[in-house]
């Protein structure tokens, strides 16, 4: 029996992984497209990215997820549809961080994105919602993100990043330890970690 996430859709985003599926999914329709020219994927990915911008707006849901993902996924999509409406929702999920009731630094909603100073939490997630800030940093020009984003690369490369490239060195939730916190024995250096980074 598939487990239960809340009683309507969407109602345990925060815990659950149906967005950062869905985000992957999305980059796999691109990829797809872009490989081979054929729609069909990329058309699945469309219909389900609609779905997903009627659901989350202001008047709507507006909760972000719990694991970061479908920012790149949107951000991917708009880079090959040309819709708006896919960047401008990564964009909002990313700035409702730090703006609602669950502030944790485990998935990097303890703050707003652009007050974010120091990799902390699941590294996997910070690196994810790392890529789709630099993403739209990119492709809008917000100075906020850009700060940010400087911020917490110089976080990381300068006092968190092991010699092997690896980051997220605490296996109890699987992310970044304090400053210089870098032991051998027990890094946890997560492949999807490195994968992100």
């Amino acid at each position: 029996r598939p487990q239960q996430m809340g009683e309507t859709p969407y109602s345990w985003v925060v815990h659950s992984h149906e967005l950062y599926n869905l985000g992957h999914m999305y980059e796999a329709g691109a990829a797809h497209f872009l490989a081979t020219g054929k729609r069909d994927l990329l058309d699945v990915c469309i219909k389900s990215a609609d779905l997903v911008c009627e659901t989350f707006h202001e008047g709507g849901l507006t909760e972000p997820p719990g694991h970061q993902e479908i920012e790149i996924g949107l951000v991917k999509l708009y880079r090959v549809t040309g819709e708006r409406r896919y960047l401008d929702l990564a964009k909002f999920f990313l700035d409702k961080r730090g703006a609602n009731e669950d502030q944790r630094s485990y998935n990097q909603s303890h703050l707003p994105v652009t007050e974010q100073t120091e990799a902390v939490g699941h590294s996997v997630r910070a690196a994810y919602m790392y890529t789709a800030m630099a993403d739209i940093a990119a492709l809008t020009g917000d100075e906020g993100y850009l700060q940010a984003m400087d911020a917490l690369w110089h976080d990381i490369v300068d006092s968190k990043l092991y010699i092997i490239g690896g980051i997220g060195a605490a296996g109890g939730h699987e992310g970044f330890g304090g400053k210089y916190e870098l032991p051998n024995l027990r890094a946890y250096n997560e492949t999807c970690a490195g994968i992100a980074n």
